[in-house]
């Protein structure tokens, strides 16, 4: 008998086909995606729960600290609608504010309610959904890559609209259903992870297989990173299983030495794979440097009025010392955050940090580090396999913009807490001792 599946369970579950079921059924609640509205108000329910209610972990003092940082969250918001000579109680124009700089908030939120979502769900049950969810999206990369390839899912190719047919151009870099190749990667990876892992305990043919198949499926998106990440954990996965399975002798443990002999071959003689990887080889980080630097200098650029202060003069320029640093502590307004090298085309992106500070300043910046700092570190153990998922997280937002990726960020937090084997302890009991 199947066990009850709980509201917030399939909100989980479908959370990366949003786009796709707005695609097909195009509702829009205060200029929003429906799917998406909805789903934002379930996860904000369990996220109350979580704070308030029946999965409360948040002590009085992790409770402070939240507010504190939502207090000056609204404040900056409303600091930016006065600074930009926007009206204050005007909902639309809040709401847009809000939702270009959710990403200040929603780390905090997403990484609490995974938690609770665990406990409403169970780990292995979570654990199948990501899992699946990876091995899906993988599955209709490959397919439309070799069999729709005028097919283009992108909101920018397409104006207006997410999907639309555009014959002759043929495969770009896939992203599945998820409109952004570095998005696609990185939520195969996650299942790519759990897999891992779970090899070294249970190995098994059928995990094997969707590894592959999802390896495979990452790289179409022709994402470096994701790509190299997985790379150097199955590599370690694989000889950390040889070591422990040393002595025995039976099919599975020799489909375990072969099987990266096949991939090798199957990678090595895909024409599709090859023009990826020689993307992957030939094209460096020229690109993201110069958006890096972009960055940089949009946030310092009012500091070269102050090339002629010196150590005798500085306190006859302390107003030119503050205009200066407007920027760097209250964040950049957004015309200035979108201007474009001259004739490059290139925009400030792809920076997860850089983001934060333009958006929201070097202050809030650093708080909510902090806090996040202690939430993750109250709420798992640190081991060698959680040190390598954290170092693989905080590479992934120096690389891309993945503060913004609501569906990564729920899904990476939730895959995080499953790795980690001492988090268990907090599902296992009514009221954990959590957090901060």
């Amino acid at each position: 008998m199947l066990k009850r599946v709980s509201l917030p369970t399939i909100f989980f579950a479908t959370y990366p086909y949003i786009f796709l079921l707005y695609e097909l059924l195009p509702i829009r609640i205060f200029g929003f995606n429906i799917f998406l509205v909805i789903t934002t108000i379930v996860f904000f329910v369990v996220f109350n729960q979580v704070m308030y209610g029946k999965y409360r972990i948040i002590n009085l003092n992790g409770k402070k600290l939240f507010t504190l940082l939502l207090i000056f969250f609204f404040m900056l918001l409303c600091f930016q609608l006065i600074r930009d000579n926007q009206p204050l109680l005007n909902f639309s124009i809040f709401t847009k504010y809000l939702n270009q700089n959710r990403f200040g908030i929603t780390p905090i939120i997403y990484l609490l309610t995974s938690l609770a979502i665990i406990k409403i769900a169970g780990i292995d049950r979570i654990s199948k959904i990501i899992v699946m969810n990876a091995f899906i999206q993988s599955i209709i990369g490959i397919v439309h890559t070799f069999f729709f390839p005028d097919l283009l899912v992108d909101y920018v190719l397409c104006p207006g609209e997410m999907y639309c047919w555009f014959e002759g151009v043929g495969p770009l870099r896939e992203t599945g259903i998820l409109l952004s190749s570095s998005l696609y990667a990185n939520m195969i990876l996650l299942g790519i992870f759990i897999l891992g892992f779970n090899l070294k305990k249970n190995v098994n043919i059928l995990s094997l297989l969707m590894v592959v198949v999802m390896l495979y499926g990452l790289t179409f998106s022709g994402s470096r990173f994701p790509g190299i990440v997985a790379f150097i954990f199955l590599i370690s996965i694989y000889f950390e299983s040889m070591i422990n399975y040393l002595k025995e002798n039976n099919l599975i443990h020799v489909l375990i030495v072969i099987m990266p002999i096949f991939i090798f071959i199957f990678l090595y003689i895909s024409p599709e794979i090859e023009s990826r990887t020689n993307r992957l080889l030939t094209e460096g980080m020229d690109v993201r440097n110069i958006k890096n630097t972009l960055a940089i200098e949009t946030i310092f650029k009012d500091f070269k009025v102050l090339n002629s202060v010196t150590k005798t003069t500085i306190f006859t320029h302390i107003q030119e010392i503050v205009v200066a640093s407007k920027h760097l502590i209250f964040g950049v307004p957004a015309q200035e955050y979108s201007v474009a090298i001259s004739n490059s085309g290139y925009q400030i992106s792809d920076n997860s940090y850089l983001s934060l500070i333009l958006q929201l300043g070097i202050i809030y910046f650093f708080l909510l580090v902090s806090i996040m700092t202690l939430i993750i570190l109250s709420a798992i153990k640190l081991s060698t396999r959680v040190v390598f998922f954290l170092g693989y997280f905080l590479l992934n937002l120096f690389f891309t913009n993945s503060i913004y990726w609501d569906i990564y960020l729920i899904y990476y937090f939730t895959t995080l807490l499953i790795i980690d084997d001492n988090s268990m302890r907090f599902f296992k009991i009514k009221s954990p001792k959590l957090l901060l």
